[in-house]
């Protein structure tokens, strides 16, 4: 019995293109996978307060930034006491090009700020 050596080519050659398209088709599913999970954080809605929740002095700080804030700022507030002004904190973030970018920035100036000054209640998004 004699072995065709044009036969065993062929075989390894299709056994290399089969593992070459299994290959492709591992990365492209990895590749999908990461985008997916990084995109993933993007979609996450931040809390939110209506403005009309607030205590009086963060009003009065809502009314006098609300005209600059423009159709994409966002302004972000966290408040342990209604009374004590330095457990308060309101930030805002005007001049941003996009709406998500804006209640994103607010609340990681919010976030900073509350941890310097003790403040245990989440950082919200007013409304």
């Amino acid at each position: 019995m004699q072995i065709n050596p044009f036969k065993i080519r062929l075989a390894s050659e299709s056994c290399k293109l089969y593992h070459f398209h299994m290959t492709t088709k591992t990365l492209w599913i990895a590749f999908f996978l990461a985008c997916a999970s990084a995109c993933s954080g993007a979609w996450e809605v931040p809390p939110t307060v209506s403005s009309q929740e607030l205590p009086q002095p963060l009003k009065e700080l809502w009314a006098k930034n609300k005209p600059d804030l423009g159709p994409y700022g966002h302004c972000a507030t966290a408040f342990d006491s209604r009374t004590d002004g330095d457990k308060m904190v309101f930030r805002c973030d005007m001049y941003v090009r996009l709406s998500a970018e804006g209640a994103r920035r607010a609340m990681a100036h919010c976030r900073e700020e509350s941890l310097k000054r003790g403040i245990k209640a989440p950082c919200k998004v007013v409304e």
